[in-house]
């Protein structure tokens, strides 16, 4: 299965959990993912640049690798695993 592209928002929160962790030990995962939330709310205009320029990369691997996918199997339809397993 392909792995789906990365939004902006969660290539920053993955670069930031550990610091925020390391400086918030006591607090919950909850907590942390409003604070990382508000961190990138307040990013300008030019840091937010970059995560969105790294969601963009990671949209176009997952288009390759989709068209890598209909290549190989051109009935493939990319049903997602959860709908597989209502039918």
């Amino acid at each position: 299965m392909i792995k789906r592209p990365t939004n902006s928002y969660t290539i920053f929160y993955q670069e930031k959990f550990a610091e925020l962790r390391a400086n918030n030990p006591t607090i919950g995962v909850t907590q942390l993912g409003k604070i990382a939330g508000e961190m990138y709310r307040n990013l300008s205009a030019e840091e937010r640049q970059r995560y969105t320029d790294l969601s963009k990369k990671d949209h176009e691997r997952y288009d390759e690798e989709k068209k890598a996918a209909l290549k190989v199997d051109p009935r493939s339809n990319f049903v997602t695993a959860k709908s597989q397993k209502k039918g």
